[in-house]
């Protein structure tokens, strides 16, 4: 009989001096090397060498045969929330998922705020509460994470025709599909097999892609569990692994996606500071000046509508877009997040890469995506943080769709 520390960081595995016989009873042991591993908690151990589920808890009992058996250290990832002295516009706090980071950039405060929309800067739209956003997109390490813990915490079945049915090629989850598995173009580079999500080497840090609204929405409610235990905070209430329905709660701290306004506002903002780089230090946007309403809140800039997140120019000019965004004529495909210059609140791939969900309410016909993508040639105006673009199906698992979070402080 013998332990397996499964890759921890520090700490011995127990040791059973005793020679059992066939037929004997084994107490289990507990963690009494004090293993450890960084951005883990030990949860139990495993007869499998992946120690992906517990088998057993200290102080279990079984009865051993002839074989010798080898018990294996399970650890779960710790999801901690890093916001201290995260109280102002840009500053930047993160969510560790185990030895994986999500940054979170403060993007608003309390104070109520007018901004312009739409692509002639004419129309204005007003946001009240203070929010975090992810610093990019999710990653494909992260939502390995988060699926994994599903798995784990038996919120799959092995039985496909199920509600929630999984296998290699398909993941449902009240009886949603949350993304597309079987993606014949290889965009989508998490894979299942023997129990255990996993990323394609390389991939870890590419946008988790082919994403349906119903992925991007498991995702938030799972890893705000993740973070507290139990689902008291959780934004989406209500989904079952049986059916999909959900009362939405924008108040609580849980994750969620953002809204096309919250979206918009983190796409276009410049601070109280005029931009003095390129054609923007004289078309920027800001209140009774370049389109700017006398309804804008005073002492803000804005980039017009025809530019690209961050961009310093309109989207015709390839040298200030390409800066900023991974789209068609720059790129074979996606590429990693973060691999561009950041906007001006401190958020990469706003546009480009991939197009991200937003959800206004419940679910109706209330979902966007902003941003555009790795496929779109600049040209073509998509890339432009003009309105998000309205999508009347939540099931869409196109190629380039993905999302980023985003969380109300209090």
């Amino acid at each position: 009989m013998s332990y397996n520390g499964s890759d921890a960081d520090s700490g011995s595995a127990p040791v059973d001096g005793t020679g059992y016989q066939a037929g004997a009873t084994v107490t289990v042991l507990g963690n009494t090397g004090n293993l450890q591993k960084d951005g883990f908690s030990f949860e139990g151990w495993s007869v499998d060498e992946a120690a992906y589920r517990v088998d057993y808890e200290p102080n279990d009992t079984f009865v051993i045969d002839s074989a010798n058996v080898i018990l294996y250290a399970v650890w779960k990832p710790e999801v901690t929330e890093h916001l201290t002295g995260v109280d102002t516009v840009r500053e930047r706090g993160h969510v560790s998922i185990g030895n994986v980071e999500v940054g979170l950039i403060y993007a608003k405060n309390t104070s109520p705020i007018t901004f312009p929309v739409t692509i002639y800067n004419n129309v204005s739209r007003t946001l009240e509460t203070p929010f975090l956003i992810g610093e990019t997109e999710v990653t494909n390490a992260a939502l390995a994470k988060v699926l994994q813990w599903g798995y784990d915490h038996g919120r799959f079945s092995t039985t496909l025709s199920d509600p929630n049915g999984l296998n290699q090629n398909m993941i449902k989850y009240g009886g949603r599909e949350l993304f597309d598995m079987n993606d014949t173009g290889n965009l989508c580079r998490i894979n299942f097999s023997n129990g255990r999500f996993t990323v394609e080497a390389g991939s870890e840090e590419r946008p988790a892609l082919r994403m349906s609204l119903y992925g991007a929405v498991i995702f938030c409610n799972w890893l705000t569990e993740m973070r507290d235990g139990n689902d008291d905070e959780v934004v989406y209430s209500g989904i079952t692994a049986e059916s999909w329905s959900f009362t939405e709660h924008p108040e609580r701290s849980g994750y969620r996606l953002p809204t096309s306004i919250e979206w918009q506002y983190c796409a276009r903002y410049l601070g109280t500071t005029p931009p003095a780089t390129g054609d923007l230090a004289t078309e920027r946007i800001t209140r009774n000046e370049n389109g700017g309403s006398s309804t804008l809140t005073s002492g803000y800039y804005w980039t017009p509508g025809d530019y690209l997140s961050g961009a310093t120019a309109d989207y015709e000019n390839p040298t200030a877009s390409g800066a900023v965004a991974v789209y068609q004529d720059n790129s074979s495909g996606p590429a990693s997040v973060a691999t561009k210059a950041p906007n001006f609140l401190g958020l990469y791939d706003m546009s480009g890469n991939a197009d991200e969900w937003c959800i206004d309410g419940e679910f109706s016909a209330s979902e966007y995506l902003g941003g555009g993508n790795y496929g779109n040639p600049l040209s073509s105006g998509y890339l432009c943080i003009d309105d998000p673009k309205s999508v009347r199906l939540g099931s869409t698992m196109n190629p380039s769709y993905g999302f980023r979070i985003t969380r109300t402080l209090e």
